[in-house]
């Protein structure tokens, strides 16, 4: 009998220590200036969101860098953080942000100091919400469609991936027009016409 309830007490530990593996895990953490501006915040939060359905990890938000030795995620606009070039000098041209328009954006991960940072920079908030959705989508592996986000079947440790890009859309403005109730539309015709 004390076997017995010594080798359940011994399973509950290992199951406990298994479920609350990320207590003491290195914190992670997203770093930007514009918290006050509704768009920024939001894709902070998304970008916190998404990170912790794919990895069980919550990233702490912060507008002011704290520690040195924490992945982090750098959110913000060029504005917000002039001393961005700094960070990807050489990595993109001079010009890169007259050549991303209003809603391209880049993804850099740099180390500088032995703290990894990888940075999500464009032109405006709503850019660098476009820059976070591209990351998890083409690094992390998250779908977003009509019918729902699609994530990963397993979830995974955290990490920052190796990515260095200028995205910018095809387009002048972003978007899709799925309603097709409208003069001209496909549903005017049958297929007899």
């Amino acid at each position: 009998m004390k076997e017995r309830a010594i080798r359940i007490a011994k399973c509950l530990i290992c199951i406990f220590v298994l479920y609350n593996q990320n207590i003491y895990a290195i914190p992670k953490s997203i770093l930007c200036r514009e918290l006050s501006n509704p768009q920024m915040e939001y894709a902070c939060k998304e970008l916190q969101r998404y990170m912790y359905q794919l990895s069980n990890e919550i990233l702490t938000i912060d507008s002011v860098f704290k520690e040195s030795n924490v992945p982090t995620f750098l959110i913000g606009t060029k504005a917000s953080y002039p001393s961005i070039a700094k960070y990807t000098h050489g990595l993109f041209s001079a010009n890169v942000y007259e050549e991303l328009g209003d809603e391209g954006y880049t993804l850099q991960k740099v180390n500088k100091e032995g703290h990894d940072l990888l940075i999500i920079t464009a032109n405006n908030p709503i850019a660098c919400l476009y820059g976070v959705y591209g990351l998890l989508d083409d690094h992390y592996n998250v779908g977003f469609y009509m019918s729902g986000d699609v994530m990963p079947q397993q979830k995974a440790p955290f990490y920052l991936p190796e990515v260095s890009e200028v995205k910018k859309p095809s387009l002048y403005i972003r978007g899709f027009l799925p309603w097709t109730n409208f003069p001209q539309s496909a549903t005017v015709y049958s297929w007899e016409d």
